[in-house]
């Protein structure tokens, strides 16, 4: 049976977390030294073309050097009043972070360090905006793992609203530090599940359905025009290729010059987020992904600011769609900081399920189309848009004559489509959440808990006063951008500011 740990005040590590100060591992100079290294390419490429390695000799050694001097004045340790970082050469700097600051810690072992046994710690701090972390590069892979989850411990201490009972099995009793027995309603549940998991095959999808593919046809053909420019005037190219481009027929080249795209995005995406896992530890949601580049991340519940869904054409057809998570700092700072975390590719419904696990005590709504007047001006926004540009490219291949053509082509491709993206518009709240899904070529699901919300607006332009719309800007912290709720009722519109119970008065 494990005794009982002396009381601890506040927020401070238990004395069984407290570590003394230590250095990072004795082969971080090396590791940080020849990443620099790599960094200074254009003194290698210097050292290779005069066919001297003088300069590059010196380079590494000063590196090394400097790189040993700063791990000598490099210590971290655990204490009373937190993590504690002190570096700097010549001028000294102490930095002590408190749990209440951690906001996101992450675990990251790139190819260097995985070759090492090493690993990298980033402590994400709250208040401070994106560049606001502790990062220390490197230490031994049971160490890192070790402090994460100290870290994780704290900040999930330090936002319980009760202090949970730790207990011991000991001869097959299960007991509290006292020794009474605990009776199994009280016991720890078992571990849960992965809530998500995707497999190689899964990550292939989401490179080949990738957005930037799109571009892929028109990269490959002026790769192709730019082939066939430099065979036929015997520019930049050599007697290989111009007889290779002789020998296989156009459509050949510019279908192979698509497959090696496709093959590239693929399998960079299964290198990028390969083993890709979602667990729940601790009451948060733990992201882990990489080949080479190994990352681990946790997302802490209490620090979501709103959670994304995106699923474009082909991905719809296939219920599958992205993800995102936004979290952002709560230590009063400027507002803007924060970080957001993403998931390629999973099946939607997957997906889905895993909104009410990053947001819970909230109520989701149903959601439902917007008025009639919203298609119409759906309509008429994107026949101002298509049209002109339209007319524009008539003008530009045909002529004169060509413009009434194209701008009658415009007109019939906008119609439907405006029709069909104001179909798609869809809203819904309740007194904890409020949902928006929009999009005709990209599908996107917004949710955001009212309590996230920092301010709302509503706007309403003269068209939108005339068909009895306006449309709900929610401000939200961590985001780029505002979440907009485009030509709602005004009358619903004018029901959501009573959710941060700040009615307004009539437009």
């Amino acid at each position: 049976m494990t005794a009982p740990e002396p009381p601890v005040t506040g927020d401070a590590p238990m004395p069984s977390e407290q570590v003394s100060p230590r250095r990072l591992h004795p082969l971080s100079p090396i590791v940080t030294g020849l990443f620099s290294l790599v960094r200074a390419w254009p003194i290698v490429f210097l050292a290779a073309a005069r066919a001297t390695w003088v300069p590059l000799i010196v380079l590494a050694i000063v590196l090394l050097i400097w790189r040993t001097a700063v791990w000598a004045r490099m210590t971290y340790g655990i204490g009373p009043e937190g993590l504690v970082v002190r570096s700097g050469i010549l001028w000294r700097n102490i930095q002590a972070v408190p749990p209440q600051r951690v906001q996101q810690v992450e675990v990251r072992r790139q190819l260097r360090h995985r070759a090492t046994g090493l690993a990298v710690v980033r402590v994400g701090l709250a208040g401070g905006g994106e560049g606001a972390q502790v990062e220390l590069e490197a230490l031994s892979l049971e160490e890192a793992e070790e402090l994460a989850t100290t870290l994780e411990r704290w900040r999930s201490r330090h936002r319980a609203d009760v202090t949970s009972t730790a207990v011991d099995v000991v001869d097959g009793t299960t007991t509290d530090p006292d020794g009474r027995p605990v009776p199994p309603s009280a016991w720890p549940p078992p571990p849960r599940p992965p809530l998500l998991q995707l497999s190689v095959g899964q990550l292939l999808v989401a490179g080949l359905t990738s957005r930037s593919l799109w571009l892929a046809p028109f990269a490959a053909l002026a790769a192709f025009v730019q082939f066939m420019a430099d065979a036929r005037f015997d520019t930049d190219t050599t007697d290989t290729v111009r007889s290779s481009l002789a020998d296989v027929s156009p459509a050949l080249t510019l279908v192979t010059l698509m497959v090696i795209g496709l093959v590239a995005a693929a399998v960079g995406t299964v290198f990028s987020h390969y083993g890709l896992v979602v667990t729940e530890v601790d009451r948060d949601l733990v992201v882990r992904r990489g080949l080479f580049d190994q990352r681990t991340v946790t997302i802490p519940r209490d620090r979501v600011q709103f959670v994304e869904l995106q699923a474009h054409v082909i991905r719809r057809r296939l219920r599958l769609a992205s993800f995102d998570v936004r979290t952002a700092d709560l230590g009063g700072g400027d507002g803007n900081g924060g970080s957001s975390t993403s998931i390629p590719i999973g099946p939607r419904d997957d997906l889905e399920a895993l909104v009410p696990e990053l947001i819970r005590d909230v109520v989701f709504p149903v959601t439902r189309r917007h008025p009639p007047g919203a298609v119409r001006r759906s309509v008429v926004r994107r026949c101002i848009r298509l049209v002109p540009v339209a007319a524009a490219v008539g003008w530009l291949v045909a002529g004169l004559d060509g413009v009434p053509l194209a701008a009658v082509v415009g007109f019939v491709v906008a119609v439907p489509s405006g029709w069909l993206a104001g179909r798609r518009l869809r809203s819904g709240w309740t007194d904890s959440c409020i949902v928006t899904e929009r999009g005709l070529v990209t599908w996107r699901r917004s949710v955001v808990p009212v309590r996230r919300v920092q301010s709302i607006g509503i706007e309403q332009n003269p068209f939108q006063r005339r068909l009895g719309l306006a449309s709900v800007r929610l401000d939200v912290a961590g985001s780029v951008g505002a979440i907009e709720l485009r030509d709602l009722a005004l009358a619903d519109a004018m029901q959501i500011p009573d959710l941060l119970g700040t009615p307004v008065g009539a437009l």
